[in-house]
């Protein structure tokens, strides 16, 4: 549980970092944030992420984030598939 907290809260940063130091990035992923939800609004973040179209920012501090969130993100996978299949 407390990994998804921490996921929620470090795409808040992803998306706070992209409205106020990339605006033109932010408006092409469709302004998301969490009080405006769609799908669309929650699926272009990730696929951004995801398909790591952040290199294409020169901003060495939002890809080392970037990376760091792709890293994490297959760790919570992990832990969420290891305590899905633990024996009880």
């Amino acid at each position: 549980m407390t990994m998804a907290v921490i996921w929620l809260l470090c795409i808040h940063r992803l998306l706070h970092l992209l409205r106020t130091r990339h605006p033109e990035t932010y408006d092409a992923l469709g302004r998301p944030s969490f009080l405006n939800y769609s799908i669309k609004s929650q699926v272009l973040p990730l696929r951004f992420l995801f398909g790591k179209q952040y290199r294409r920012i020169e901003d060495p501090k939002l890809i080392v984030f970037c990376d760091f969130l792709n890293v994490y993100f297959l760790a919570y996978l992990l832990v969420f598939t290891a305590l899905l299949f633990a024996p009880r």
